[in-house]
C-alpha cells in the first residue's frame, strides 16, 4: 500500500483513444506512472479532455439548448475509481482506460471478489479486494466506501436508450459505458435520410457549414483543456491526441483569440486568454 502512494509505484495505468470501433487505429497513446494519490486526479483531468461535449439546438417547442456529453461525467469517474480500488495489483495485467468511436472500454485485473455477483453489486454490497487502500481512498475524498459507484455508473444512464455493461471473468472485470453523441448522431442520421420531401442541396449545405463550425469550435476547448493542463504541451502532442495534423492545430490556434505563444518552440509555453466576463 505504501509503494501505491509513493513516487516509485510500479503500477501503469494506460489510456488510449481509437480512431474507429476496434483496436486497430490509435489515435492516442499514454501511459500513467507514479504515486496514487497524484496519479488518480491526473487521469480524471485527462478523460475528461477526452469526454467530447455536444451543443443540440432546441426543437419540438423546447426553449433552451441542451448539453450532450459522450458519458455521464458521474459514471466516468466511478468506472475509473472502481477499476483503481478493486484492481488485483498481483496480476501481472494493466488497468486499461479505452475510448472507441462509439464507447468507453475500462478494464482491470482481478474479477468481482469474494464471488458476489453484479446484481448484488449494483445493490451496495460490498467486497474488499483492498480494503486499506479503499479506506486511504475514502479519507483522501476519491471514494465514498459505501459501494455506490455502480449504482451510481446505472442510475447515470437511466433516462438514455443505452445502458452500460459488465463483462466478468476469472481474471478481469471491464465496464463499457455507450456513447451518448455517438448514439444520438447515429439516431438523428436515420431520421434525417427518412424525409425524402426537404430540399436535399440546400439541407447539405447548412449542415456542412454547422458541422465545420462546429468541430473547429469542440478543437479549440480541447486545446485549452490540454494546454491548461499542461502549458508545454508541443504542437505533435496536440496533434496527436486531436487527431488532427500539426498544421491544421497550427491553422486554429493562428484563428483564435484566447490561445497565445509565449517564448520558442522549445522552451516557451502556452498561455489561455481568457474572455472578459459581461
Amino acid at each position: 500500500l505504501g509503494l501505491l502512494f509513493s513516487d516509485q509505484n510500479p503500477i501503469v495505468i494506460k489510456l488510449a483513444v481509437y480512431g474507429g470501433k476496434d483496436r486497430t487505429e490509435f489515435k492516442v497513446k499514454k501511459e500513467f506512472e507514479g504515486s496514487l494519490a497524484i496519479l488518480i486526479d491526473l487521469l480524471i483531468d485527462y478523460c475528461k479532455i477526452c469526454n467530447d461535449k455536444k451543443i443540440i439546438k432546441p426543437e419540438n417547442g423546447e426553449f433552451r439548448r441542451k448539453e450532450l456529453v459522450s458519458y455521464p461525467e458521474k459514471a466516468l469517474r466511478e468506472a475509473v475509481l472502481n477499476a483503481i480500488e478493486h484492481a488485483n495489483y498481483f496480476f501481472r495485467s494493466n488497468i486499461k482506460i479505452e475510448f472507441f468511436e462509439d464507447r468507453l472500454e475500462i478494464s482491470n485485473p482481478g474479477n468481482f471478489y469474494g464471488g458476489i455477483t453484479l446484481e448484488q453489486a449494483k445493490h451496495g454490497v460490498q467486497s474488499f479486494r483492498n480494503p486499506k487502500l479503499v479506506y486511504v481512498l475514502d479519507k483522501l475524498g476519491f471514494v465514498e466506501n459505501y459501494a455506490t459507484g455502480i449504482e451510481t455508473i446505472f442510475k447515470s444512464y437511466e433516462s438514455e436508450e443505452f445502458n452500460p455493461s459488465f463483462k466478468i471473468s476469472d481474471t478481469h472485470t471491464s465496464v463499457i459505458l455507450p456513447n451518448l453523441i455517438y448514439a444520438f448522431e447515429s439516431k438523428s442520421s436515420i431520421l434525417d435520410t427518412s424525409n425524402v420531401h426537404e430540399n436535399v442541396h440546400e439541407k447539405s449545405l447548412d449542415v456542412h457549414e454547422n458541422v465545420h463550425e462546429k468541430s473547429t469550435q469542440d478543437i479549440i476547448t480541447t486545446i485549452i483543456s490540454a494546454i491548461r493542463l499542461n502549458p508545454k504541451i508541443s504542437l505533435e502532442e496536440l496533434a496527436g491526441f486531436i487527431g488532427k495534423s500539426k498544421r491544421t492545430i497550427q491553422r486554429i490556434i493562428k484563428n483564435s483569440n484566447q490561445i497565445k505563444r509565449i517564448g520558442p518552440d522549445k522552451g516557451g509555453h502556452w498561455e489561455i486568454i481568457d474572455k472578459p466576463s459581461h
